[in-house]
């Protein structure tokens, strides 16, 4: 049982006995006469003995971090009831917020003293932050995208989570954040990234995971859901239908996980930013790949929250992906009519608000790759890495791999291996 003994703070030790026990979340504080440091009785009278005694239990609680106002119960001796208005009337001193629970009794006390006073406090036992369900993931200099770049390329290998995407981050942190607000079951209407990070994050807490997906999902991704125990529900021959079938499924218990617009998610993009900075490595840019916007609002946050606002971001898109960028181009936050090309992942119409909003705020710069450079920049990365990523994430590489011009004015550039939890073999050589 933890224990605070007051004998560790002698230069203000209110007795030479005073000791303060932890138990749950109440302290317990050893009943206590009226003495001096030395340990001489204080005889006085009635009054001042209250006083004494109260302005060392306040001291004691003060010591372990907490004070009268926690006071729950309050046990009280006296040599002879007839001292109880003296008692008191210097007692509700120490209380001006309200008397806690007491009881009093008379008894014989030590020392011929008048007073005894016992208190326990409410005081929560430090809770255990929950482990976060992501990993720290390794980032260093790639020597042969170096030596295309003509400038050191740092990887951030978020393809090594493991679901095989940066997605675990953030939707690992929502799942534990709607759980503990009381989440009986996940939602989910990805069949990609996200909806396979919320499968794995459900296994992980216990909770079960339904996923909605529309005809066009691949039998590899729905293999790779049930994998995780989750209940796939195939449903309409979009994903807009899929999603309003998710939505009608939400009961009053239940937890609905958005691929990339929730605040939630951000903040827990955002670690990898955080563990960029602890490593003490601070880049001159960041390249990263945008579909809906999520990585890269959660990479500005961690920007933010560790005092880099100058470093700029490079947001790479697909040519038939490049929603972002197409609302740069028109000056307004538009959606695009249509997606199309391999890299399926970035297949937002339109970014999130909060992404949008960055652009105004954030040094940000858009740029967009064909699919073939993305396809060319998977299958080079998969021989100088030996690490298989989907062309979303490809797309980012090649601006490396073909030492895009934009990157002219950095020498130290990190670029975010989003990574792919369904990349393949043959999806690459396309």
């Amino acid at each position: 049982m933890p224990a605070t003994d007051i004998q560790r703070y002698p230069s203000e030790r209110p007795f030479p006995f005073a000791r303060a026990v932890a138990a749950g979340d109440f302290l317990f504080l050893s009943g206590q006469v009226a003495m001096s440091a030395s340990g001489e009785p204080l005889p006085g009278d009635v009054a001042s003995q209250t006083h004494h005694i109260m302005q060392a239990i306040q001291r004691t609680l003060q010591h372990c971090g907490t004070d009268l106002d926690a006071v729950v119960k309050v046990s009280v001796w006296l040599s002879d009831m007839q001292h109880f208005a003296a008692f008191n009337q210097a007692y509700r001193h120490y209380f001006p917020r309200g008397l806690p629970a007491r009881s009093v009794v008379s008894s014989r006390l030590a020392f011929d003293l008048d007073v005894e006073i016992e208190v326990q406090a409410y005081h929560p036992a430090p809770r255990s932050t929950p482990m976060p369900l992501h990993i720290a993931t390794p980032h260093y200099a790639s020597r042969p995208l170096s030596e295309a770049a003509g400038r050191t390329v740092w990887l951030k290998l978020e393809a090594l989570q493991p679901p095989g995407s940066f997605k675990l981050r953030g939707i690992g942190h929502a799942c534990q954040t709607y759980r503990a607000r009381g989440a009986q079951r996940f939602i989910s209407s990805s069949g990609g990234n996200a909806g396979l990070a919320v499968a794995y994050a459900g296994r992980q807490l216990g909770v079960p995971v339904t996923v909605v997906v529309p005809q066009t999902t691949s039998e590899r991704a729905k293999q790779l859901l049930r994998q995780e125990n989750a209940q796939v529900i195939v449903h309409g021959a979009s994903w807009q239908e899929a999603n309003e079938h998710a939505q009608s499924l939400l009961g009053e218990h239940d937890a609905f996980l958005h691929p990339f617009d929730d605040p939630l998610l951000w903040q827990g993009h955002a670690t990898m930013i955080d563990e960029v900075a602890q490593s003490g490595l601070r880049p001159d840019a960041i390249v990263l790949s945008v579909g809906g916007g999520g990585l890269l609002c959660g990479v500005i946050e961690g920007l933010q929250r560790n005092g880099w606002q100058d470093i700029p971001v490079l947001a790479v898109e697909t040519e038939g992906t490049a929603s972002l960028h197409a609302a740069l181009q028109a000056g307004e936050h538009i959606a695009l009519e249509q997606i199309s090309g391999i890299a399926t992942s970035l297949g937002a119409k339109r970014v999130c608000d909060r992404a949008w909003q960055y652009t105004q705020t954030h040094p940000i710069q858009s740029l967009v790759v064909s699919d073939d450079s993305a396809l060319s920049a998977c299958r080079q990365f998969l021989d100088d890495h030996r690490l298989l990523v989907e062309p979303a994430c490809g797309a980012s590489l090649a601006v490396a791999y073909q030492n895009h011009p934009a990157l002219q004015p950095y020498q130290h550039l990190l670029i975010i291996v989003c990574g792919g939890a369904t990349a393949s073999i043959e999806q690459i050589r396309q």
